[in-house]
């Protein structure tokens, strides 16, 4: 095994050419792919909620029932997580999600059309 450095030096030679095929200044390019910004306050609610009772069995406790929400409506959207997140922040404040507990202390989302 060379360890002193001449494997290095002899790498472009052995590869035929006198450089490395990536140099680093290739290895670190990046690609950005410019996303549109989801509009929340255009987005229907009632078409959301109806989108969302089709799952509300899978709806869990607190933690679990908000992380299905959030990726039905991201998955329904075809938004992101984080707008996703804020859709159901939405509905959660305007009365159409809110979560009961039952005398067991089971917990769970319950949905409905906001009054």
């Amino acid at each position: 095994m060379c360890t002193d450095g001449r494997l290095q030096a002899r790498l472009p030679r052995l590869l035929g050419g006198s450089r490395l095929p990536l140099g680093p200044e290739r290895m670190l390019q990046t690609v950005r792919i410019p996303m549109a910004k989801l509009e929340v306050e255009q987005i229907d609610l009632a078409e959301l909620l109806d989108v969302l009772l089709g799952h509300q069995a899978e709806l869990g406790g607190d933690l679990a029932g908000r992380s299905k929400m959030r990726d039905v409506v991201a998955a329904h959207l075809g938004c992101s997580l984080l707008e996703a997140e804020e859709l159901v922040d939405t509905l959660i404040a305007r009365g159409f999600a809110w979560l009961v507990h039952d005398p067991e202390g089971r917990e769970g989302w319950r949905l409905r059309m906001g009054t």
